[in-house]
């Protein structure tokens, strides 16, 4: 960003300067301060005033030309820059100079040489009345009819131009088409022209070889009527007449036979439901396969098409199926969340199938373990079942070997008490003292009020519709 170091002064909220009404009243505002002492408010009020204005108008030229504007005293450049930074405003919402507008005024109208003449230069503009008047005198040159020749009839009488007679006519379009040279073949004629060969310079009669369209009907049951077709070599447009393999089981359906050699393919479009078979083969091989489009498939959530028969069954998550939510944010529309909400199987009949109970699990708090599905480590388990929290076995041996020598490590800690009499342990065969043993697993792991591994909390949602 260009620099402007013409800088305001007194300009943050609550300066020392006199208000507006002060300083509209200030006598010093007239004939400047005189001898005696100023009060700083007062100057404040004059440099801010005139520092706000040199510092806008250095921001105007900087934003202009977006060159650095430095307090140096050359105010030659800065006067340049100034009438620049104007010019380029001016220039920029379509502001045109004097001159300018002059001359294309000048162009248009000569204001002083508006002429009641004829003759008049070209350069000039006639009156409204001259040209109203001359115009209604005019009118195209051309050989036209004396009253002599009205009165003796208007035949062969036309406006002057570059007409073509008839024989030049004629002769002009037999340069463009020789009608002794179009297309040979069946029904060959000289009307409907539509294309010519490249080489030959024939022309092609519309619907000739099927191109075009003759509404032309043929039954193919068989086999044998489409090698009987395809043996005229010749490619053609024409429609069946009764249901067939090659075009969609629905009679006379508009049909598309390419053929080069003894290799062919059919194009059938179903003028029912839309649906396009195509066919292909050589010699005696064929195959037909449907072309899968809107017409024969649905489209599923994602936008591709699918060729299940409903909808419903073709989402990329069944009904049924579950994923993690991730979010606090509103379920989407047909998920529901595992928290034992009960359906009915009328309108939720895809559901239904999934929980036969008509309720969705509460899963809430649980974590999901893989079904075991008959591979032997957690055996007996069934799909949706759950199973309560455990800790694996420990065990372990404790050794005592008199009570001053209890201890204990890891989970374990002894702590002993002993029976005085007279200062002295009881006699043998009586208790000569106590060991408590105890144990606590948050000695050495992490503790709580139940078995837990490492988690992260996800809401579980299944889709229902």
């Amino acid at each position: 960003m260009a620099k402007n170091e013409f800088l305001p002064f007194g300009i943050a909220e609550g300066a020392n300067v006199l208000s507006n009404q002060e300083y509209e009243r200030l006598a010093a505002r007239f004939n400047g301060f005189v001898s005696g002492v100023a009060k700083s408010k007062e100057l404040n009020t004059v440099w801010r005033q005139s520092s706000v204005m040199s510092s806008s108008l250095a921001q105007f030229i900087v934003d202009s030309d977006n060159k650095d504007l430095l307090d140096n005293g050359d105010i030659a450049s800065i006067k340049t820059r100034l009438v620049a930074a104007i010019k380029q405003t001016i220039s920029g919402v379509g502001y045109v100079t004097t001159a300018a507008m002059n001359l294309e005024l000048n162009k248009k109208i000569d204001k002083a040489s508006i002429s009641g003449v004829l003759g008049n230069d070209n350069s000039k503009v006639p009156s409204l009345n001259l040209l109203t008047t001359e115009l209604g005198k005019k009118q195209p040159a051309g050989d036209y009819a004396t009253k002599t020749d009205l009165n003796n009839g208007l035949a062969g009488k036309q406006p002057a131009g570059d007409y073509a007679t008839n024989a030049a006519l004629n002769s002009g379009l037999d340069n463009k088409v020789s009608k002794s040279s179009v297309a040979q073949g069946p029904g060959t004629s000289i009307t409907n022209v539509i294309s010519q060969d490249g080489v030959t310079k024939f022309f092609l009669k519309k619907g000739e070889y099927g191109w075009g369209g003759l509404g032309q009907s043929l039954s193919l049951q068989d086999w044998t009527s489409i090698k009987a077709l395809i043996a005229e070599n010749a490619s053609r447009i024409y429609n069946s007449k009764t249901a067939n393999e090659l075009n969609g089981n629905s009679a006379y359906v508009p049909m598309f036979l390419m053929q080069i050699g003894n290799t062919w393919a059919n194009i059938a479009i179903n003028h029912i439901n839309g649906i396009m078979t195509v066919g292909a083969g050589y010699d005696d091989v064929k195959t037909v396969s449907t072309v899968y489009s809107t017409a024969n498939t649905s489209t599923d959530r994602n936008g591709y098409l699918r060729t299940s028969s409903t909808t419903a069954e073709m989402q990329a998550v069944p009904i049924g199926s579950s994923v993690i939510w991730n979010s606090t944010a509103p379920i989407p529309t047909n998920f529901w969340p595992h928290e034992g909400r009960s359906f009915s199987a009328a309108e939720y009949p895809e559901l239904a199938k999934i929980f036969p109970d008509l309720k969705l699990p509460d899963d809430r708090g649980y974590a999901i373990r893989i079904a075991d599905n008959g591979r032997g480590i957690d055996v007996g388990r069934t799909v949706g079942t759950y199973q309560q929290d455990a800790v694996q076995k420990m065990t372990g041996t404790l050794q005592i070997n008199g009570v001053e020598n209890a201890s204990g490590t890891g989970v374990f800690s002894a702590r002993q008490t002993a029976e005085f009499t007279g200062g002295h342990y009881q006699s043998s065969g009586s208790l000569q003292g106590r060991a408590y043993i105890d144990i606590d697993s948050s000695r050495v792991v992490r503790s709580a009020d139940e078995t837990r591994m490492k988690n992260v909390a996800k809401i579980l949602i299944t889709r229902v519709k």
